[in-house]
Order: C-alpha cells, then sequence, then structure tokens
C-alpha cells in the first residue's frame, strides 16, 4: 500500500490542500442563481416545446399573473379608484406588457350605425354604480375573467413580455409581493395572487428554503446515528469530514459551470451526504475490528485500505452508474442532477480514502470503542440471524417469491402525475390562493388552440362556427372555465350593434358581415382583439381555461379536444401549460423506464467485474430488484405518482441497495475460502459485515428522512420512498441473499476464488 504510506507520510499537506481546495469552491458556491423555466424541463428540440416557443413569437405571451380580491361593493366609486390606481401601479413592475382591469377594458356599444369602443367605465364619467354593475356583468368575455357572476371579486390581469430567466421572474413577483402588501395596509383588504410567475416564483422560493433546511437537518440526524453507532465524537466527525468537502467541492464545480438552482437540486446535499458517508463508515467499522484484533494503529489502517479499496471503489462505481443512467432522461435537470450526483459521489469516494486515513493516523486508537463494535445487541442480532437463515432458505425463498407478486400487482397500478400546483403540499399558502381564485373566478391553467388557414379565413362564417362549436364542447368539460377567441369579440360586436340586445351575441351569416363589424372594431380604435388573430386573419388561438388539473387529467383532455376538433373538420395543434405538462408526463415516464434500463445494463457490468462471475454478478441483482419491485408496489397501492422527483428514485436506489451487496459478496468469498462452508461463510459474514450494512441503512433512512420535511409532494415522496427501499434492502442482503446463495451455491466450495486474483485483494 505505497500509496497509503504516502498519505500517511504527508497527511498535514493531504489535509491542507483539501481544505485550501474548499475555498474556491465556497467562492463559487456563492454565485448560484436560481433556475426553474420550462427551460429546464424541456430540450431546445422537443418538438412540443420548439411550438410553445412559437406561439409565443405570433401572438401574444400567454405568461401572465392575476391580482385578485372581494368587495361586496366593488362598484363604488373608491373601489373602482382602488382598482384603476392599482392597475397603473401594477404597469410600472419589471416585465410587465400590459395590465387589464374593470377600469381600462373596452366596452362595445352601438350608435346609429357606427360602432363605438369605450372603457367600461369611463374617465371622469358619473356613473351609478348600479349601471357600472349591470355594464360589466352584461358581456359575457369578462365574466368569469375579470368579475365574478356575483359581481363581489375582480381581478386585475397582467401580460408579461417574453421573460427569459427565474431570476426575472422572481425580481417581478418580488416587486408584485411588495405592492401587494402595501395596498393590504392601506385598504385591509386581502389580496390574492395567481399565475405562472407567482407560481414559479412559490416554488423557487419553496425548494431555497428547503435546500436551507435540509443541509443542517440531515448533517445533524446522521452525526446523531454516527455518535449512537460508535460513541465517540472523533469517527462521527470524521466520517462528515471527507463528504462535506466533497459537498463544497461538487456544488462549486456546479455553479462554476454556469449551471443554476433548482427543485431538484434542493436534494442533492441530502442525496450526497446521506450516500458519500457510506465509505467512510464501512472503514471506520473495518478499522475497529483491525484493532479489535490487536493490530497497532498503523498496521490497523493499512490492513483495512487492503481489504476496503476494492469494494469501496466499486460501490462508487454502482452508485454512479446508478446516477449516470438518468443521462438517459430527455429532462435536462434531470441528467444534469444524475451527473453532478455522479461526480459528488466520485469526489466523496477519492477524498475517503485519502482525508479519512490522514486524519486517523492523528488519533490514538480508541481500543473500548473497537472492542465494543464487536460486542452488544447488534452483534447478537447479527449472530442470531445467520443461522436463522441458514436453517430455513427455502422458505425464505418462498416468502420472497409471495411478497414479489404483491410487488408486482402494485407496480401494474402506478401512474405518472406532474403538475406544478399539486407538487406543493396541502395549506400552503399558494394552494389556497388558488382555491379562491378557481372557485370565484376562473382556471389559471390554459390550454391554446391554433387554428390556420388561408388568408381571411377567420373572416370566414363557416371556421368561425366551427370554432364556436369547439368552445362549447370545452365548455362542458368538468374543470372548464373560460374560452375565449376571436368568436367573442364578433358576437359582441354583432350584440352591440344591435342595441345590446342578448338576442344577437350570435355569429353574423355572411362574410361580409363579419368583415364590415371587424373593420367597425378597428376603425373605433379596438385593440384587444390583436391577441388572439394575426394581422392578416390567416390564424387565431381559441385560449381554453380550466381549474388545476392533474397531468393524467391533462393528457386525456388533449386527446379529446383534438378529437372534437376532428370530428369537427376543424385543422387545430394545442400547446400551452396543459399541453406542456402532458408532454413532461410522458418524458417522466420515458426516463423511468430509461434509466432503470442503463442502471441495470452497468450495474450488472459492475457486479460481474467485480466478483469475477457473471452467475454471481446476476445473482445479487436479485436482493436488489426485489425492493425497487416494493417500492413501485407501494407507490401503486398508495397512488403515490410518479413525477420529476420520484422518477428517479429506482435508479438512485438500485445504485444504492447494491453498495452494501458487493461488500457482503466480497465478505462472503473471502470467508468461504477459509471457511471452506457455506453456512459458516454465511453466518460470519453475516456477523461481520452486517454491521457495516446496517449502520449505512440506517444512516441512509435517517438521512433521506428529512426530506419528508419538505415544501414539495413529491420530495417527501422521494424521501419515503428511498427510505423504504434502503429498508427492503437491507432485509434482501442480510436474508434473502444468504438464502439465495445457500440454495444456488454458484462457488465452488473448494476453489472459490479465482487465481487470477489475489486474496489479499479479496474482501471487506
Amino acid at each position: 500500500m505505497g500509496w497509503l504510506d504516502g498519505v500517511l507520510r504527508r497527511r498535514a499537506w493531504v489535509l491542507g490542500v483539501a481544505l485550501l481546495l474548499t475555498l474556491p469552491a465556497l467562492w463559487a458556491l456563492t454565485q448560484l442563481e436560481a433556475e426553474d423555466t420550462y427551460d429546464s424541463w424541456f430540450p431546445a428540440s422537443d418538438p412540443a416545446y420548439r411550438f410553445y416557443k412559437e406561439f409565443q413569437k405570433r401572438f401574444a405571451n400567454d405568461m401572465f399573473f392575476v391580482v385578485v380580491f372581494r368587495d361586496e361593493d366593488l362598484f363604488a366609486p373608491e373601489t373602482l379608484d382602488l382598482i384603476a390606481e392599482l392597475t397603473a401601479r401594477l404597469e410600472e413592475l419589471p416585465y410587465v406588457r400590459q395590465v387589464t382591469s374593470l377600469t381600462n377594458v373596452e366596452y362595445l356599444r352601438g350608435e346609429e350605425d357606427a360602432l363605438v369602443v369605450e372603457p367600461l367605465v369611463p374617465e371622469g364619467a358619473a356613473l351609478d354604480p348600479a349601471e357600472v354593475r349591470a355594464r360589466a356583468l352584461a358581456k359575457p368575455l369578462y365574466r368569469g375573467v375579470l368579475i365574478s357572476e356575483d359581481g363581489t371579486t375582480t381581478a386585475i390581469l397582467g401580460e408579461l413580455q417574453p421573460v427569459v430567466s427565474m431570476s426575472q421572474e422572481m425580481e417581478l413577483v418580488n416587486a408584485l409581493k411588495a405592492l401587494v402588501r402595501e395596498y393590504e395596509a392601506k385598504t385591509g383588504k386581502r389580496f390574492y395572487l395567481g399565475g405562472y410567475p407567482v407560481l414559479d416564483a412559490g416554488i423557487m422560493e419553496a425548494a431555497e428554503r428547503d435546500g436551507l433546511t435540509f443541509l443542517p437537518l440531515t448533517v445533524g440526524v446522521v452525526f446523531v446515528v454516527l455518535w449512537l453507532a460508535f460513541r465517540r465524537f472523533a469517527p462521527a466527525a470524521l466520517s462528515f469530514l471527507a463528504v462535506m468537502i466533497a459537498l463544497a467541492w461538487t456544488f462549486g464545480l456546479y455553479a462554476g459551470l454556469g449551471n443554476a438552482y433548482s427543485v431538484l437540486t434542493s436534494i442533492l446535499p441530502v442525496i450526497l451526504i446521506a450516500i458519500g458517508i457510506a465509505d467512510a463508515v464501512h472503514i471506520l467499522v473495518h478499522y475497529y475490528e483491525e484493532l479489535a484484533r490487536g493490530h497497532p494503529r498503523g498496521e490497523a489502517l493499512r490492513l483495512t485500505m487492503r481489504k476496503m479499496l476494492r469494494p469501496c471503489l466499486f460501490t462508487t462505481l454502482s452508485t454512479g452508474a446508478g446516477f449516470l443512467s438518468f443521462l438517459g432522461s430527455e429532462i435536462p435537470i434531470v441528467r444534469l442532477t444524475g451527473l453532478f450526483a455522479a461526480i459528488g459521489i466520485a469526489l466523496a469516494f477519492v477524498l475517503t480514502v485519502l482525508v479519512l486515513p490522514a486524519a486517523l493516523s492523528y488519533l490514538t486508537a480508541p481500543q473500548r470503542t473497537a472492542q465494543r463494535q464487536t460486542q452488544g445487541p447488534l452483534a447478537r442480532v447479527l449472530g442470531g440471524l445467520g443461522p436463522w437463515t441458514v436453517r430455513r432458505p427455502r422458505a425464505v425463498l418462498a416468502g420472497s417469491a409471495v411478497v414479489l407478486g404483491v410487488g408486482l400487482l402494485g407496480l401494474s397500478q402506478v401512474s405518472t402525475e406532474t403538475t406544478n400546483l399539486l407538487l406543493l403540499k396541502e395549506g400552503h399558502p399558494l394552494r389556497e390562493s388558488y382555491d379562491f381564485i378557481e372557485r370565484n373566478l376562473t382556471g389559471l391553467s390554459n390550454l391554446e388552440i391554433i387554428v390556420e388557414g388561408e388568408r381571411d379565413a377567420l373572416r370566414t362564417p363557416a371556421l368561425l362556427r366551427k370554432l364556436d362549436q369547439l368552445s362549447a364542447r370545452l365548455l362542458e368539460e368538468p374543470k372548464a372555465t373560460k374560452t375565449i377567441s376571436v368568436v367573442d369579440y364578433v358576437k359582441g360586436i354583432n350584440r352591440a350593434l344591435h342595441g345590446d340586445d342578448p338576442r344577437f351575441y350570435t355569429l353574423p351569416d355572411t362574410a361580409r358581415e363579419v368583415a364590415q363589424s371587424l373593420l367597425l372594431y378597428e376603425f373605433a380604435g379596438g385593440d384587444e382583439l390583436r391577441d388572439y388573430v394575426t394581422g392578416d386573419y390567416s390564424a387565431g388561438r381559441l385560449t381554453a381555461l380550466f381549474r388545476t388539473m392533474s397531468s393524467r387529467e391533462s393528457a386525456a383532455l388533449q386527446a379529446r379536444v383534438l378529437q372534437y376538433a376532428q370530428e369537427l373538420g376543424l385543422p387545430v395543434k394545442v400547446t400551452g401549460t396543459i399541453a406542456l405538462i402532458e408532454a413532461m408526463e410522458q418524458k417522466v415516464t420515458l426516463s423511468q423506464v430509461r434509466s432503470i434500463g442503463i442502471a441495470l445494463l452497468l450495474i450488472t457490468g459492475l457486479m460481474a467485474l467485480l466478483l469475477r462471475s457473471w452467475r454471481l454478478g446476476l445473482l445479487s441483482l436479485v436482493p436488489n430488484a426485489l425492493p425497487i419491485v416494493l417500492m413501485f408496489g407501494v407507490m401503486g397501492f398508495a397512488g403515490i405518482p410518479l413525477d420529476a422527483a420520484t422518477s428517479i428514485v429506482a435508479g438512485l436506489a438500485l445504485g444504492i441497495a447494491v453498495d452494501d451487496t458487493i461488500h457482503y459478496l466480497t465478505r462472503f468469498r473471502r470467508e468461504l475460502r477459509a471457511t471452506r462452508s457455506y453456512p459458516e461463510a454465511i453466518q460470519r459474514t453475516t456477523r461481520t459485515v452486517g454491521r457495516a450494512i446496517v449502520f449505512t441503512s440506517v444512516i441512509l433512512l435517517a438521512g433521506f428522512s428529512v426530506l419528508l420535511l419538505g415544501t414539495f409532494k413529491g420530495t417527501t415522496y422521494f424521501g419515503l420512498l428511498i427510505g423504504m427501499t434502503m429498508a427492503f434492502a437491507l432485509v434482501g442482503d442480510l436474508v434473502l441473499l444468504p438464502a439465495l446463495l445457500l440454495v444456488l451455491r454458484p462457488l465452488r466450495e473448494d476453489s472459490p476464488v479465482p487465481s487470477a486474483v489475489p486474496a489479499s485483494r479479496v474482501g471487506a
């Protein structure tokens, strides 16, 4: 172990350089910015996302926010003055294109053969509040959007300029919140906020808050577990040394390369701490085992590193393979998270095998701690578990087969679901705000339906009638609240030209009448319609608003919309947030399948390489694949959906779970060579390496349990599922794996280790 002697001779340099290199990493970390727009979730080449971007360039940006409040006397002059003042203040906010409210929205009325377009509330006009109320409620276009059906709740709608970054959204929303707080203090009213920038900023704020909460809690929880395991401060602290440096280096590199903080990034520190610390625990447990045998400190370190380097290297590679399987995902932020998780685990391994021995060499050999590691309640439990498994291996396999069947049944019920608002837990202020807005006004999820044809196609009654029929079909959907298109404006113009008679809220019969109506509207100065048709009337948009729905509901809705349009002979394309959510659902499902497939291939190859046996490599996957099936089974039975967070659980869990299998099998091979007896080798292995396996499993459970306190459902589910999978994997490694070895006997008892592998290099 020449490299170890070099590390021990230059131990001060090793520790000093590691700490010194941490300083620039910490500086780079201060430059980390937040970013979680659709760019993070869709590659630029994605057809659905590319069409969405084209839509935003062609029509008005569909990004908007709403400010909503209730007032029983909504049309009193002082309340209308408040709305007008707030409208003007909102127009001054950064990145706002225009603001629409009751005080500046268009009102159409006929005057002989002319059309008059004026504000709903003419400036300076002394209108009776009841008359203003009647004018507002008489306009179908505004009911449910700017004013509630009962006339007591109103919305002020802010449409955005193209916003290219999360920092711009955060700047806008922070200014918006400050303005709303000002008016809440001044008026005593409660204002409700909604819309995409508000939701995006709220989710990012929650992610940043979670990240700041997770790190100290994870450190504290894992430290307590380590202290309970070793009963000394020094080994508990030293277990953290390398992984915390690795964490700083990883995020320093992440930020230094210009990557931004996202929702998934908030769980990366938990992953790195909980997983990265496992090598240190295995090394420390084995170090104390060597000390308990009477070896002096230096010799115990050398023996430990000689036996542990190879299995720790392969556990790092297997875990890294689990993370690298995310590179098969079509979701950019998932790929990025997997890549840097793999980098972080690799850095944690390198620093552990360099920094931990250097630090341990400064400490006196803790003989009492070393002796305690081979005694105590856990040692007695493990000492009894081995013989129990040896006596009934076939019963264990039969029970595992039954459990597998139950898991597969639950797996068949797993569904995919991705919706930003529903990521937040019940009781979150944003969910309360959306609930109020959607109960009193309209839904805030939009589906944009694009109709294209020849020049002036959207001036023809035939096409307008088909668009009107499609709108009517959409409004029959359970969560539909409003549709807006050129049809609504043509109907409104026709009604105004007929004395505001509700019977004439219809489409004109001829193309000439339609063209004349639209020409009168343009001559009168109307400009709201330009957001819904192109200048040559060759293309238009139908905006359909819906209450919050899951991605499954979105997918089904989109399919029905396309079917309705086909039945009407109306060629359309769809985009908007609902369409993007449906596209994201497909990516989540595909990413899950790909990541599991890639992880299985990579890990199987690594296990076969480490164990020098394809049979043993394939066998080793059984106790690790079963926990994954059980995890999916729990998801299916509990109704936990696959989303952006839970979609990475399987590949990650497989990479983590196989680590303990590596340590068990490498130790088992060494014990089998020494005893030439399967039962004896299994009992020895369970009694010795089982201790480290239990410690690391408990650490993983404790570390990931912190995620249960997260703001997001997906994060909570992630922590819960990883924790359960680790518990299943612990049973798999200490009970199912020994039973498989006893029944299948993949190695010969008289020559278990190939001569090409020196015995000194094998073991754990």
